[in-house]
């Protein structure tokens, strides 16, 4: 009996000190931003013993890999992100999705948004089909039914064509001619311009 109190308590002072390291990291990122934010976490989810603050780790990873993916300004900062948002969310299905509904559909929808960051980041028209398949498997299973995340993949497959259609932008407008007076004006102000 003092054995099995033991390992009760030690798991217990793991999941306080893992979930306050969890708290320290996510009031850091104010400071720090979320890009040395991100690693540490990751790292926090793969150590953690508490599942569900695996999943929770997880899940946030995937959002704000995503969400920093779109406020890249390079685009290798963007597949940076894209990657790390990639990496969490199929360690989130991997890990958890095959015994947590809800984990398997935050998952693999975050996996269909990063199908179409990449076509967006590389124009790869078979991101679509990766996305395709992704929504189908939540579109399609029956532990999410009445989920919004059911919902919203049932919909995001009828909007996929206009999602995956390419942006083209107009060529930058030629510069401007400088206005005919202030040519003129300059060749009187210099009689010799006028006769080059």
């Amino acid at each position: 009996i003092l054995l099995v109190w033991f390992i009760i308590r030690s798991s217990s002072q793991a999941t306080r000190r893992d979930w306050s390291r969890y708290t320290e990291i996510a009031s850091m990122v104010e400071t720090t931003g979320w890009s040395t934010g991100l690693s540490e976490l990751m790292e926090l989810a793969g150590k953690t013993d508490d599942s569900a603050l695996a999943m929770r780790i997880l899940g946030q990873c995937g959002q704000e890999g995503l969400r920093l993916a779109i406020e890249a300004k390079e685009d290798a900062e963007a597949k940076a992100f894209t990657d790390q948002a990639e990496q969490a969310f199929t360690l989130l299905r991997d890990e958890y999705g095959k015994t947590k509904a809800l984990a398997r559909g935050v998952a693999i929808c975050g996996l269909a948004t990063v199908a179409e960051n990449r076509f967006a980041l590389t124009g790869d028209a078979s991101q679509k089909d990766v996305a395709k398949r992704y929504l189908e498997q939540v579109a399609n299973d029956p532990e999410l039914n009445a989920t919004p995340m059911k919902n919203q993949a049932i919909t995001r497959l009828t909007t996929l064509d206009e999602v995956f259609k390419p942006v083209a932008f107009a060529p930058p407008l030629p510069k401007p001619e400088p206005p005919k007076a202030e040519a003129e004006g300059d060749a009187a102000a210099d009689p010799g311009a006028a006769a080059k």
